[in-house]
C-alpha cells in the first residue's frame, strides 16, 4: 500500500472520516513522530476509524505528492 495512489485507498476504503493539512497536519506529526511536516515532507494525512467493526482502532496514511508515504496505525 506504501507508495500507492491517494485515489487507491479511496477505492478500497471510501472517503475517509478525518483529514488533516497544515497546522493540524504539524501537529499530529509532532505528537506521533516527534518531528516537523517539514521534516516528514507530508502533504497530507487522512485517517479510517474507528467504526463499529472495531471502535478502538483507526488508521493514519500520510500522503507525499499524492502518493501514500507512510501508515499509521492506533489502538486507543
Amino acid at each position: 500500500m506504501v507508495g500507492d495512489k491517494y485515489e487507491k485507498a479511496i477505492q478500497l476504503y471510501g472517503s475517509p472520516q478525518y483529514v488533516r493539512i497544515g497546522k493540524e497536519l504539524d501537529e499530529l506529526i509532532r505528537d506521533e513522530f516527534f518531528a516537523s511536516s517539514q521534516e516528514m515532507g507530508f502533504d497530507k494525512a487522512v485517517a479510517y476509524g474507528p467504526n463499529k467493526a472495531d471502535d478502538l482502532l483507526v488508521t493514519w496514511l500520510f500522503l507525499r505528492n499524492d502518493k501514500i508515504a507512510a501508515i499509521l496505525m492506533s489502538i486507543f
